[in-house]
């Protein structure tokens, strides 16, 4: 984990909301994997608000370049959003635990739920490529100004859409979605909100003894295991989400006592 301010290279809007900012930091770059994140300073130099460092996922890697996948919906991310190239940004990390992929995978489903769901599965997406793994990407939103831009994906990805409107892809909520592809692949990697993970837990049909492992999102005061706000409850005892995850076993936490982060964010 190191502390550097990371040059700007890029900050633009990719979707409803929804901006990609790559940052030229190889300090952290060079040691991230896919599934870490880092704590950006969301304020300019000499500001005292916002308070706290904001949990990003890294998106994308490349060299000595990272890149960031956020949603401008408060005064942290809304001070990010308005970051011109060329500027500077504090950033902590890498921090967490990645995604693993293990000898035995051949077919991995990559499950983004919601527009931000599929942030950290894009750099997954780059590395299981790399790997010659074949890979399905699956993001499941309310209607089609909150997807990903598909010309933004590896280009031996398979992309499949869920849409709650039917305006993209299916017509179907993403959990649907994931019951009808999971037989056709031997590993499931999801990023999404609480419900999602809680559905899939409950779900036979979808895991079928597949390995699954899924990325938590929780609101953090401090990223790196001090302040126990992110503590959630698993098989083997409270476990802190920055620390011991994000990336979970989906068998490992006890989901009745997951608060999803989303209610209330601010």
């Amino acid at each position: 984990m190191k502390q550097v301010v990371a040059r700007v290279l890029s900050n633009k809007k990719l979707s409803s909301g929804c901006y990609v900012m790559w940052l030229e930091v190889p300090e952290v770059a060079l040691m991230v994997k896919p599934g870490q994140f880092v704590m950006v300073l969301c304020r300019g130099e000499g500001q005292t608000s916002p308070l706290l460092r904001r949990p990003l996922s890294v998106h994308r890697i490349d060299g000595d370049r990272l890149a960031l996948l956020y949603a401008a919906v408060g005064q942290g991310t809304g001070w990010l959003a308005g970051r011109k190239t060329g500027g500077q940004v504090d950033v902590l990390g890498p921090l967490g635990n990645g995604f693993t992929i293990d000898a035995g995978a051949k077919k991995l489903l990559l499950v983004g739920g919601g527009a931000m769901g599929i942030a950290p599965m894009i750099a997954f997406a780059d590395e299981a490529v790399d790997k010659g793994l074949e890979v399905t990407v699956l993001q499941g939103v309310r209607n089609a100004d909150l997807l990903y831009p598909q010309d933004e994906l590896p280009s031996s990805v398979t992309f499949e859409a869920a849409t709650e409107d039917g305006s993209v892809g299916r017509k179907e909520f993403v959990t649907g979605a994931i019951a009808e592809l999971s037989p056709d692949h031997d590993r499931i990697y999801a990023c999404g909100p609480i419900p999602m993970y809680q559905a899939i837990a409950g779900n036979t049909l979808i895991l079928s003894s597949k390995p699954t492992q899924v990325c938590l999102e929780q609101m953090m005061a401090c990223g790196w295991g001090v302040c126990y706000g992110c503590t959630i409850k698993t098989q083997n005892g409270l476990a802190k989400v920055c620390q011991d995850g994000p990336v979970f076993d989906i068998n490992d936490v006890v989901w009745d006592s997951v608060v999803d982060p989303r209610i209330g964010r601010v």
